[in-house]
């Protein structure tokens, strides 16, 4: 068995007495009210055995009054070891007290710290959502453009105006360049506001 310590947190509780440990005080106790008892007998016994008058029982008891003084003592030494044992008791009892406290200060720690952590992921998802939505536009726009152009050569290829032609072909790029624009001002709006949070 080793006698080593085992290494401690700050947040674990110090060891409790052991059973073994407490042992002496109890055998203590009942070894001085044994004690008590035995005095108490052997007096009585020696009172009516030796003593065969009340007059000479008198002068024995004022004789041996001081032992009603070691009972005083016995008890008044009985009163220290009891406030010597809630003093340990008392001190457990805080350290128990500290250790709960300080857990539950780490578990809302933890807990705010989990909570920044989702409203972070939730922001991020949002910017996540809108950067796609930006991208489809885009595809969509650059898809839309490049068949307005093959629709231009085609309408040019059969002898239509091209200024005609164009003038379409500038009003869908001017509609789909708005779209693009509304939307990365919504953008930017809600990343400006999210900054300010």
């Amino acid at each position: 068995m080793s006698s080593e310590q085992p290494h401690r947190t700050e947040f674990e509780m110090p060891p409790s007495i052991p059973a073994e440990a407490k042992l002496p005080f109890f055998t203590l106790a009942i070894l001085a009210f044994a004690a008590v008892v035995a005095l108490f007998a052997i007096s009585t016994w020696i009172l009516f055995a030796f003593f065969c008058t009340w007059d000479e029982r008198a002068q024995f008891g004022d004789a041996y009054g001081a032992l009603n003084a070691l009972y005083s003592g016995l008890a008044f030494a009985g009163i220290i070891i009891t406030l010597f044992l809630q003093r340990e008791e008392l001190t457990l009892q805080r350290a128990e007290l500290r250790a709960t406290r300080d857990e539950l200060a780490r578990t809302s720690r933890a807990q705010e710290a989990s909570s920044v952590a989702l409203v972070q992921q939730a922001k991020a998802a949002e910017i996540a959502a809108s950067v796609s939505a930006v991208t489809t536009l885009l595809r969509v726009i650059l898809d839309r453009l490049s068949a307005q152009e093959q629709a231009t050569k085609l309408a040019i290829s059969k002898g239509l105006s091209y200024d005609a032609v164009d003038k379409d072909l500038a009003k869908q790029r001017d509609f789909y360049l708005a779209q693009l624009e509304e939307l990365l001002d919504s953008l930017m709006k809600g990343g400006a506001a999210r900054k300010g949070e």
